[in-house]
């Protein structure tokens, strides 16, 4: 089933520097799965409903300096920090079929893609087996 805050995409692994319970989400996938969030800070911003919707469905598939600040905000604000002190938001993340041991793990998310056409999800090669993902 699909639950609320979630999405699907490929996987492929992290080769820049990254603590473990890293992931880099894809910029269209984030702004779907925290669109409650960012028409939040929108609404605060002066933004009517209708400008607001209009402006995240815009977003999804370009690159906009503003929605850049609303993440880089949200991220900032969040509690959550990996071990070394990344500042990021948490989420659980799995892969279904995921009923073996670590196939559903905790992550932060540090990092949101600027590539638009980069729409797969980034994490560490050192738990694909977990999660029961493929190295390619």
């Amino acid at each position: 089933t699909r639950m609320p805050f979630s999405g699907r995409a490929v996987i492929t692994s992290l080769t820049e520097v990254h603590d473990y319970e890293e992931l880099h989400l894809p910029w269209g996938l984030f702004i779907v799965m925290y669109r409650f969030h960012i028409e939040n800070k929108l609404y605060r911003r002066g933004f009517t409903p209708n400008q607001a919707k209009g402006f995240i469905s815009r977003c999804v598939r370009q690159h906009d300096p503003l929605m850049r600040e609303i993440i880089d905000e949200l991220i900032e604000e969040s509690p959550y920090t990996t071990h070394t002190g990344k500042r990021g938001l948490a989420c659980v993340f799995n892969r279904n079929p995921g009923l073996l041991l670590a196939s559903m793990q905790y992550f932060v998310i540090t990092k949101i893609k600027n590539d638009v056409t980069d729409t797969s999800i980034s994490m560490s090669v050192l738990i694909l087996s977990g999660m029961n993902a493929e190295r390619t």
